[in-house]
């Protein structure tokens, strides 16, 4: 297990936030990416753990195919953070579970593509 592949860390202490008040939270996070509740962590400080860890593993399985898995919010963390496109409203059209393939090109993302049975998001 990597443990900076973990779910954001949402709220204090681990304490499950209700979905109705999960969703403003989820757009100003988007909108304000260093926005955190208290004791709660930011979507750039989530989206830097996560990319920390995705390059660490290009890094030691260069040239190879991995597999990884994470939570939807960290996974469209990581894919914004290549590209904008990957946004708030991209983690909504996400269904669950969602697979998705990453192409690199040393550390460069170079394609993604919905492998499942809807439409696939290209870069």
């Amino acid at each position: 297990m990597i443990e900076n592949l973990k779910e954001k860390i949402s709220s204090a202490e681990d304490i499950r936030v209700a979905d109705k008040e999960l969703m403003p939270l989820l757009i100003k996070s988007f909108s304000e990416p260093h926005f955190a509740l208290k004791g709660a962590e930011s979507n750039a400080a989530c989206q830097q753990r996560a990319i920390g860890a995705l390059k660490d593993l290009l890094t030691t399985y260069s040239g190879q195919k991995i597999a990884l898995g994470t939570h939807g919010i960290v996974m469209t963390l990581m894919m914004n953070f290549y590209d904008d496109k990957f946004d708030l409203s991209f983690l909504y059209s996400t269904t669950k579970p969602d697979i998705y393939k990453m192409a690199f090109d040393g550390e460069e993302l170079v394609a993604v593509h919905r492998l499942g049975d809807k439409a696939e998001v290209c870069l």
